[in-house]
C-alpha cells in the first residue's frame, strides 16, 4: 500500500502559527503569545491599568505624561510596557493580569496610526 503524505504535510504546515505570534522563552523554544490587535484608547487603560500608577506617578494622570515612556507602535520597545511586563512595576501591588499586559500592549499599537 503506498501512501500519500502530501495531505498530511499540508494539514500539520497549517496547524504552524505565524512567525510573528511567536515569542521566544529563555530555553530558545517558541510559545504563541496572545496579541492585542484591536486599538485601546487612553480613557481604558486610564480606569483599567493607570489607576495603580498615579499614587506614585503623577504623570500617569495624563497621555502626554505615559507617552514620554513609550515608542509608539512598539511595546517590547517602551519603557512602561517592559517594567510592568517584568513585574517591576507596581510597586508594592500585584503585578498586572494578562489582560491587562495586552490592554497596554494595544493601546501602545494604536499609537502608531495617531497624528
Amino acid at each position: 500500500m503506498k501512501w500519500n503524505l502530501l495531505p498530511l504535510i499540508v494539514l500539520l504546515a497549517s496547524c504552524v502559527p505565524s512567525k510573528g505570534d511567536l515569542v521566544y522563552t529563555l530555553d530558545g523554544k517558541p510559545r504563541v503569545s496572545p496579541v492585542q490587535t484591536e486599538a485601546v484608547s487612553f480613557a481604558t487603560i486610564q480606569t483599567e491599568i493607570l489607576t495603580k500608577c498615579t499614587e506614585c506617578h503623577k504623570w500617569a494622570k495624563t497621555e502626554d505624561g505615559i507617552k514620554k515612556f513609550i515608542v509608539p507602535g512598539n511595546p517590547e520597545a517602551s519603557e512602561l510596557f517592559q517594567s510592568v511586563r517584568s513585574g517591576e512595576m507596581p510597586e508594592d501591588a500585584p503585578p498586572l493580569t494578562t489582560k491587562e499586559l495586552e490592554l497596554l500592549r494595544g493601546y501602545i499599537n494604536s499609537l502608531v496610526a495617531a497624528p
